[in-house]
């Protein structure tokens, strides 16, 4: 197969997804991010909807610099406490679940344009220091 046959083989395959999804087309979007240290992940933030709200896990995630000028002019919202984790004396899965269930229960969530958790990897250690 030619580069240009392939190409429109792409070209097509793409025109039936897009079609596919104009017709079941919803207004909400969930992504789940997934990469190496350092190649972007939280970085990607700048370019959705905003308000932002980040429930921050990993204390290096809002510290980049690409996510300090929405962080200054009150577009992006971080919630930190959860940084403060231990498995000394395990406490924030516990206590976001709480927050969770109430923040859904107020409506928060319509009142921002994207939400992020970051990072699942420092999250998902949170629920095992509460679950060991």
């Amino acid at each position: 197969m030619g580069k240009n046959e392939q190409f429109l083989k792409v070209q097509a395959r793409v025109k039936k997804i897009r079609e596919m999804y104009a017709e079941s087309a919803s207004q909400y979007q969930n992504f789940l991010i997934y990469g190496d240290y350092g190649t972007g992940k939280t970085t990607i933030l700048t370019t959705c909807p905003k308000p932002i709200f980040i429930d921050s896990f990993d204390s290096g995630g809002t510290k980049t610099r690409a996510l300090q000028p929405l962080i200054e002019s009150g577009d992006l919202i971080v919630e930190n406490k959860w940084e403060k984790d231990s498995w000394k004396d395990p406490w924030a899965f516990q206590e976001w679940e709480r927050e969770m269930a109430e923040r859904e229960k107020e409506g928060f969530f319509e009142a921002i344009g994207t939400y992020c958790l970051d990072s699942i990897t420092s999250w998902t250690d949170s629920m095992m220091f509460r679950v060991l």
